[in-house]
């Protein structure tokens, strides 16, 4: 309950939800009295610390108006403030409960994810691998430069001990490096993106029979197609349609990610499209392995990521689910079925 002065005194406020789900303002004075206030109401129910009510209207005079509606306005204030600052440290710790379980599960089972993303310099590679993860600018977790070819070489990035993503200009690349690193990577590659742009490329066909040679899932990404913004809409699906026949497949994703070259002054926003529906394919696949969980820690708007596939884990789990601020919380057992769940799907 947050304390304040008001006049010279000193009052508490608090927030409670009645069970017709009505938010009621409690405000305590010195003397534990008690001012019961619903929304939209002047009227006001005054509790004594013997348990003693009655009803009083905050209208009554021009004086207990002006009074109240300061006393009121100030309550509603620190009691927002201080319900704000519960319900982030809840947050905080409900997603370390999470977290926690999870590295415990982990250690169970013996899980990696292995992502290649194959394209030529200057495809969009980078920026396509942040757009995936839901980075930001700033949050880079592959580096984006304006000097054409910044990736010239391997870009191994280790998310963490079971996850791996490597930006290459082939497998074939990937292979002539002959280290541990990249020879594990390629015993079990899951996922692998071929990224191209612009006109269709039947040089591409290697690259992408040696993907579906290599790895459990391929997808074709045409990114860049914010270049044929200045033309008839009939372009691009012209250029989806050459690939679709030079590479044979039925399904490419038009893509845009734009926006991650820290060079960008901050007032250019992002521009990203297609984004959503390639990710949400890949963890289709993903889910069907066990390895969502194994991605979703490291998007970059992890707590509301994380929500979504909670929530519906909790569906599936007969868990009714609540978060912080709710009046029922999930618990520790609880959050150990929701991520086993999804660390072993049936």
């Amino acid at each position: 309950m947050a304390t304040f002065s008001y006049r010279e005194k000193i009052y508490s406020a608090k927030f409670f939800l009645a069970s017709d789900n009505q938010k009621i303002l409690i405000i305590t004075n010195s003397s534990q009295d008690e001012l019961y206030i619903g929304n939209n109401t002047r009227i006001a129910i005054r509790k004594n610390v013997h348990g003693n009510s009655q009803e009083i209207n905050l209208d009554e005079s021009p004086q207990r108006k002006e009074f109240y509606d300061g006393l009121i306005r100030e309550s509603r204030k620190v009691a927002e403030q201080d319900q704000q600052e519960k319900e982030l440290d809840e947050e905080s710790i409900f997603y370390q409960q999470v977290e926690t379980e999870y590295e415990q599960q982990a250690q169970d089972f013996n899980k990696t994810l292995n992502i290649a993303v194959i394209g030529n310099v200057s495809s969009g590679k980078s920026s396509l691998i942040n757009a995936l993860l839901r980075r930001n600018r700033h949050n880079n977790v592959a580096e984006v430069g304006a000097t054409s070819g910044v990736t010239t070489a391997l870009n191994i990035l280790r998310l963490d001990e079971r996850v791996r993503l490597i930006d290459s200009p082939g497998l074939g690349d990937i292979r002539s490096e002959n280290s541990k690193v990249t020879q594990e990577f390629l015993q079990n590659i899951d996922v692998g993106l071929l990224v191209v742009t612009g006109s269709a490329d039947a040089s591409q066909r290697k690259y992408f029979d040696d993907l579906r040679a290599n790895c459990n899932s391929v997808f074709l990404v045409l990114n860049k197609c914010d270049q044929w913004d200045k033309y008839n809409p009939q372009a691009l699906q012209d250029i989806v349609n050459q690939w679709q026949e030079c590479l044979g497949i039925d399904k490419i994703y038009p893509v845009c990610a734009f926006g991650y070259d820290k060079q960008l002054s901050d007032d250019v926003p992002l521009d990203l499209r297609g984004i959503d529906k390639l990710r949400e394919d890949i963890e289709l696949f993903l889910e069907s392995d066990g390895k969502k969980l194994l991605l979703a820690r490291h998007m970059g708007e992890k707590n509301s990521y994380a929500k979504g596939f909670i929530i519906a884990a909790s569906a599936a789990v007969g868990i009714q689910a609540a978060f912080p601020g709710r009046a029922v919380f999930i618990t520790t057992t609880q959050v150990g079925a929701i991520v086993s769940l999804y660390s072993n799907p049936k």
